[in-house]
């Protein structure tokens, strides 16, 4: 999906790394319900996702990014290794990233948790869980009003 961006707007609000075209489908339609869908970019693998946000003179700056949705298995570079790439590059060590995977490995949530990642949700992701987690990247509420299992 290659966003279009009105004038005076970011054209990148918001980066999901999923390879999965279900996956990529659900938050398509949970987008749709916000005036973001056109600011958004879903890339593959998280080889391309570093290269983008690691080149010279990129569209992605830090200061636009929402939040980025990462899937760890990916084809080619994985999430836990991009993360580990995008949090030791001072440019981008404190971007906001859910982690949203099939792992049931113990380790694999350690290791986001280290990495501060904002949550850490096992796929299936219940739908009322995953409208909750796009909707608070939109429209933020009080950590006391929703309650996120972390599943660490």
């Amino acid at each position: 999906m290659k966003p279009v961006a009105p004038q005076n707007r970011p054209s990148i609000r918001v980066l999901i790394i999923e390879d999965d075209e279900d996956d990529q489908e659900l938050f398509t339609i949970q987008l749709r319900k916000t005036r973001f869908l056109d600011h958004v970019l879903f890339v593959n693998d998280g080889q391309r996702a570093l290269d983008l946000m690691t080149r010279p003179n990129t569209e992605i700056n830090p200061s636009d990014i929402l939040t980025v949705f990462l899937d760890l298995s990916l084809p080619g570079m994985g999430g836990l290794e991009f993360l580990r790439k995008i949090r030791a590059t001072r440019k981008w060590a404190t971007l906001p990233v859910v982690v949203m995977s099939g792992s049931t490995n113990p380790k694999d949530a350690e290791a986001c948790r280290e990495l501060n990642v904002l949550s850490f949700v096992s796929k299936p992701v219940p739908i009322q869980t995953f409208s909750m987690l796009v909707a608070n990247v939109f429209e933020p509420v009080k950590p006391k009003d929703v309650v996120i299992d972390r599943h660490y």
